[in-house]
C-alpha cells in the first residue's frame, strides 16, 4: 500500500478527463486504487489529489513517472508506507472547511475532551460545554451567513445538516422551525457526544445543544432556552431537542 500525491497545473480544474487517464494508467497495470481525496483548495498555486493504492509487485516509483507525463500534471510524490498497510497524507499541512482551518479528532481524542473532563468537573461540566457550544454556535452562522449572503432560510438548513453529516457530529435533521412562533424542534441519529454516555439514564447532549441553540438564535434573531427532550444516553433511539424564544 503506498499513496500518490498528485499536483495539478493551475489550469488543470478546467479540463476534463485527467482524473480518467490517471486511472487508466493504473489500471492497465493492475493497479487497484483504494481511496481518492481532493485537495479542494490550492497549494502553493497547484491543486492536487491524494491516491491511495495497492500497487503489489508494481513499483510505485514507475507509475509515478507515468502519471506524471500526463498533461497537466505538474509532479507526483510517493508517499511511503509507514508500517505495512498504514499510509498517512504527510503533504497536507493543513485541513479546511468551508474555507476555515479544521481539524479532526478521533474518539480517544474527543472522548478525553469531553468524558474525562466530565468525570473531572462533575455536574458544572455540562453547563460549561453547553456555554461553549452556544458562542460556537453563533459563529457557525456567521461564517455561513458570509459564505450564503442573500439565501433563504432552507440552504441554510440544508448546509447545517450536510456539515453536521460530514464532519462526524451525527445526522442532523431539522424538524421544525417557526419564526412567528418563536419555536424549534431538531433530531439527531447517532449523536457523538451522547454516544459516549450511553446507559447513563439522562440527556447528555449539553455541547451540541448549545452549539444549535447559537446557531438557531442567530438564524431567528432572538435568543432560545432549549431542552433535550430525548437522548440515545438515557435509552431512546436518537437524541431530539426543543426550543423555544425566552421571556423577558
Amino acid at each position: 500500500m503506498y499513496g500518490l500525491a498528485i499536483f495539478f497545473s493551475p489550469e488543470a480544474p478546467e479540463v476534463p478527463g485527467i482524473l480518467a487517464k490517471i486511472a487508466k494508467t493504473l489500471a492497465e497495470r493492475g493497479v487497484p486504487i483504494y481511496h481518492i481525496i481532493g485537495s479542494g483548495l490550492p497549494l502553493v498555486g497547484e491543486y492536487y489529489i491524494l491516491l491511495f493504492a495497492d500497487f503489489g509487485d508494481v513499483d510505485p516509483r514507475e507509475i509515478a513517472s507515468l502519471v506524471s507525463n500526463i498533461e497537466h500534471v505538474a509532479g507526483v510524490e510517493v508517499i511511503e508506507p509507514i508500517a505495512p498497510g498504514i499510509v498517512i497524507d504527510n503533504v497536507t499541512e493543513e485541513l479546511a472547511l468551508g474555507g476555515e482551518r479544521a481539524i479532526v479528532m478521533g474518539k480517544a481524542l474527543y472522548k478525553g475532551v469531553f468524558a474525562d473532563l466530565r468525570e473531572e468537573l462533575g455536574l458544572s461540566a455540562g453547563a460549561i460545554f453547553y456555554h461553549i457550544g452556544l458562542r460556537a454556535g453563533r459563529d457557525v452562522y456567521s461564517a455561513h451567513e458570509k459564505m450564503l449572503k442573500g439565501r433563504n432560510v432552507n440552504v441554510f438548513i440544508e448546509i447545517m445538516e450536510n456539515v453536521w453529516k460530514a464532519t462526524g457530529f451525527g445526522m442532523l435533521e431539522v424538524l421544525e422551525i417557526d419564526r412567528a412562533r418563536g419555536y424549534a424542534r431538531v433530531r439527531i441519529y447517532n449523536n457523538f457526544e451522547c454516544e459516549m454516555f450511553k446507559g447513563s439514564g439522562k440527556p447528555q447532549g449539553h455541547f451540541t445543544r448549545g452549539i444549535i441553540e447559537g446557531w438557531l438564535e442567530k438564524c431567528m434573531g432572538y435568543e432560545l432556552r432549549s431542552e433535550e427532550v430525548k437522548c440515545i444516553a438515557k435509552g431512546d433511539p436518537y437524541c431530539e431537542m426543543e426550543f423555544w424564544k425566552a421571556k423577558r
